[in-house]
Formats: C-alpha cells, structure tokens, sequence
C-alpha cells in the first residue's frame, strides 16, 4: 500500500519526509475549512429563515432605533416635553448631528418640514411619538427615483 512507498522514502530522504507532512498537512486542512465552511453556511441560512431569530432581530433594531430617536427628542427637547417647528428649525441650523441623522437618510429640511406640518398638532405642538412614527416611516421608505424628484421639486418650491 501507500506505506510500502512513503515509509522508505521518508526513512533514506529527511526532505522528502517534510514535504510528504506539509502536503499531508495542506490537504487536511483544506478538506477541513471546505467541511467547515459548509456547515458554516447552512447554520447561517436556517438562522436567517428562523423566524425566532427574525423576531428577535427585529426587537434589537427598534430598540436600537428607538435609543436613537429618544437621543435626538432628549438633545431637540431637554425636557421630553413637546416641541415645534420652530424649535426642530432651529436645531436642523445649530447641531450638525441632528442634521446628520436626517441626512444620512436623505432627507433635507424642506421635506422634513412638510411631513412634520402634517402631524402638527392644532396648537403647533409636535408630540414624541409622532415624531417617532414620521422618522421610522420615512426611515423604511424607499426614496425612489419618482420620490426624490418630487423632493427636489418640493426643496425648490419651498425655497
């Protein structure tokens, strides 16, 4: 067998005998990352289709959001109290991550400015949890092309 030919060969040749282990070694541990990362990819894809683990993902991410959104309330309004548009105007002007938040999801003050007037209250007033339901909405919308010609019309209107 195979010993027959390697035992000889490794006992007359001392080089011989570290490439027969290095190769020996390099196939082993192919053959073991292959099976690895097999296992590897369908553990990732049963944990992506388990719907425990969705939900799961799920909580963590409005949890996440609902920390930031509660952060940009608490720097907007020290008091957790109200706001207005003036004040959400004022903070777009003054604090660069408030207008960072908005930005990284494209969204300017113009628009900002018309779907928060649609949740104004009568007395001008803008409760928390409308403005956390207008920022998670906008954030899970998918501003399109046809959406953002339409913001841009709206931003050149408005200004």
């Amino acid at each position: 067998g195979i010993f027959d030919i390697l035992v000889p060969l490794i006992e007359t040749d001392w080089v011989a005998a570290i490439f027969i282990f290095l190769a020996v070694a390099v196939v082993y541990m192919g053959f073991s990352n292959l099976i690895l990362s097999v296992i590897v990819e369908s553990a990732n894809e049963v944990r992506c289709n388990d719907p425990c683990y969705q939900a799961a993902m799920k909580r963590k991410l409005r949890r996440q959001a609902t920390k930031d959104l509660m952060e940009l309330w608490q720097e907007l309004n020290g008091d957790g109290s109200d706001t207005t548009m003036a004040k959400l105007k004022d903070k777009w002007v003054h604090s660069q991550s408030f207008r960072n938040h908005f930005k990284s999801m494209d969204i300017e003050l113009a628009f900002l400015e018309h779907n928060l007037s649609l949740i104004e209250g009568v007395d001008g007033q803008i409760t928390f949890e409308d403005f956390a339901n207008m920022v998670i909405q906008l954030r899970h919308t998918d501003l399109g092309p046809s959406v953002s010609g339409l913001k841009h019309q709206m931003t050149t209107v408005l200004n």
